[in-house]
């Protein structure tokens, strides 16, 4: 336990260090921490308040992403079908051609997930989802009517 303190002091040196020499100040009201399962509760809050730090990443986002992905790995990205399911609402009023469908499909239904993509490993059932709302738009499914 010694030894872990004395770490946070090394690591609150660093930091300082790194505010001098890059001209920054680092906001500690924004700082977060995250522990492990195996890190015990007397010890998580020593270092809460060594560190001076009351937030911990539980469910937090950064850039509209999870920063931890938990067992039930769809679920964080539950906000993406839901964004595409909107955007097929939109759609589905308007008369457009194979062509127009497809283009839409492509530019948008599709491009909506590669920023997630680009960092996470999505689940299966995620990308089924999204290949169904994608057939159903184009071939014009309307309330679960084929």
């Amino acid at each position: 336990m010694q030894a872990v303190k004395l770490q946070c002091d090394r690591f609150l040196d660093i930091l300082k260090l790194y505010s001098r020499a890059a001209g920054q100040t680092i906001n500690f009201v924004k700082f977060s921490i995250f522990f492990n399962s195996n890190v015990s509760s007397s010890l998580r809050e020593s270092l809460k308040a060594k560190l001076n730090i009351s937030n911990t990443l539980a469910d937090s986002s950064y850039l509209g992403l999870p920063l931890i992905i938990r067992q039930k790995k769809a679920e964080p990205f539950e906000f993406l079908l839901d964004r595409i399911k909107n955007k097929v609402a939109n759609w589905k009023g308007k008369l457009l051609s194979k062509t127009g469908k497809e283009n839409l499909i492509n530019l948008v239904l599709q491009a909506t997930p590669i920023y997630a993509m680009s960092l996470f490993k999505l689940p299966k059932g995620f990308c089924e989802s999204l290949e169904s709302y994608c057939a159903k738009f184009f071939f014009g499914e309307q309330r679960m009517e084929r």
